[in-house]
């Protein structure tokens, strides 16, 4: 999303620049091909992505760009991996909406970067919840939720059901989750996705 105001890089910003307008919902997106081409890109939603393969230089063999993005999350720390392609990194330079990112070595190359308030939300939901970007996009909507008078967050391409997968992320998602309906924020799961809604099973 272009935006008429400028921002330094490093400066704390929202990510609607247009106060006015009034959006639905923020639609956080992942790269899992089953779903995320079923997110609100045509309704008044802001849509937050992330992830190499929802650009045309990631590893997947799904690797795609989306519709339309509002705001972009590269928050591996640091960016500078070799899950981060060269390529994808120089496309992220040429990005014209904001990109939140926490390796704040790596922000001066990227024009449209805004450090992720890692202190904050830290405080604020616990430092155990935050297993993947997923689950730091979520922390962050609610907080954009809050600021902007937004009701609603959505997930799509996003699974977390393999067993790794499920063990080392989706606990923190889950927990992200809760803390947004606490909030009085509705959740938006496609119904592929619903299993995200399960407790673990007490098989202890």
């Amino acid at each position: 999303m272009t935006t008429e105001t400028e921002t330094a890089v490093g400066e704390e910003i929202s990510p609607a620049t247009t106060p006015a307008k009034q959006y639905k919902g923020i639609a956080i997106l992942g790269s899992h091909p089953q779903t995320k081409k079923l997110a609100p890109f045509d309704d008044d939603w802001l849509i937050y992505a992330c992830s190499p393969d929802n650009s045309p230089f990631g590893y997947s063999e799904h690797k795609s760009t989306l519709p339309r993005v509002d705001v972009w999350f590269e928050l591996h720390r640091p960016i500078a991996d070799v899950t981060r392609p060269y390529r994808y990194l120089r496309w992220l330079e040429d990005m014209d909406c904001p990109i939140i990112m926490r390796d704040k070595d790596a922000m001066p190359a990227f024009p449209t970067s805004v450090p992720y308030p890692d202190k904050e939300l830290k405080e604020r939901f616990g430092p155990f919840a935050f297993s993947s970007s997923v689950a730091y996009m979520i922390a962050k909507a609610i907080a954009d939720c809050e600021e902007m008078g937004i009701e609603h967050i959505g997930l799509w391409g996003i699974m977390q059901q393999s067993k790794i997968e499920y063990i080392k992320h989706a606990t923190g998602t889950q927990q992200l989750l809760w803390e947004a309906h606490k909030a009085d924020i509705t959740i938006a799961l496609p119904e592929e996705a619903k299993h995200l809604f399960d407790p673990p099973e007490e098989d202890w």
